[in-house]
């Protein structure tokens, strides 16, 4: 349990950057809340990486649709 905690604080610093250029590219303030509120909840909670990475994903998918329609 240690572990996946410990590997999830390392996960922290990447998700942020990530989500930090997304939000400034599709103006808009949903993924910082995001951020915000899973940012806290790994700070208490061991389930940190599972969440993370759902909401990456979500993130991801979410900027290639938005690329899309752009083009």
């Amino acid at each position: 349990m240690d572990r996946l905690f410990s590997l999830s604080l390392t996960l922290l610093p990447v998700c942020t950057v990530v989500l930090q250029r997304l939000n400034t590219h599709t103006h808009t303030h949903t993924c910082g809340y995001i951020y915000t509120c899973v940012h806290f909840l790994c700070i208490y909670t061991y389930i940190c990486i599972s969440v993370y990475m759902y909401i990456c994903i979500c993130v991801f998918i979410y900027k290639y649709i938005y690329t899309q329609r752009q083009m």
